[in-house]
């Protein structure tokens, strides 16, 4: 869950339609740390998906067994239907699905396991000029996330926590600042 919305990925062998307040998208491109996703009406079997729930409160949803046409054409995305064991070294290939340092977006997993029918972004799909370690979600000039990290250097400016608290000495982490989030490092 991030903001208003919920996100999950999936990726499995069977097409599937899904519920009106949940939408469907795959990755077309993915270069400096930017992901640009395109909307699909339904998820066709073995394709990679991000799927995004229109509420934030929903965190389960039904989804319908049948006849997927979407045009998933250029899906930089890719998946497994079972348990992946990685070992170290292998997981610079893989990007995963998940809420880190610059919000929700594909991240080299922390992990050595790959979980089922979940979708992933191989490395091998990327941009070969990018060397981002993450890729935030831009939906159609939405992006998620937050676009650059700061340092703290600024002693004059005034900083909020996520709950609207004033701090004097920011440390790592997610400030607000002249009513922009900022990451500190």
């Amino acid at each position: 869950m991030a903001g208003d919305k919920t996100y999950a990925t999936t990726y499995l062998p069977f097409g599937v339609t899904l519920p009106d307040d949940v939408k469907a998208y795959i990755v077309a491109q993915a270069a400096d740390g930017v992901a640009t996703v395109s909307e699909v009406a339904d998820v066709p079997a073995n394709q990679g998906v991000v799927l995004v729930g229109q509420n934030a409160s929903v965190t389960s949803v039904a989804l319908t067994l049948g006849t997927a046409n979407a045009d998933c054409k250029g899906n930089l995305l890719s998946g497994t239907n079972s348990q992946l064991t990685i070992d170290e070294a292998a997981k610079a290939n893989y990007f995963i699905f998940g809420n880190g340092d610059n919000g929700v977006g594909f991240y080299h997993p922390n992990s050595t396991t790959l979980k089922e029918n979940r979708a992933f972004l191989p490395a091998a799909n990327v941009s070969a000029a990018s060397s981002a370690s993450g890729f935030r979600l831009d939906f159609g000039g939405e992006i998620t996330g937050i676009a650059s990290a700061i340092q703290a250097d600024d002693t004059n400016a005034t900083y909020y926590d996520l709950s609207g608290r004033r701090v004097n000495r920011p440390a790592k982490g997610l400030y607000v600042k002249d009513g922009k989030k900022i990451y500190v490092k």
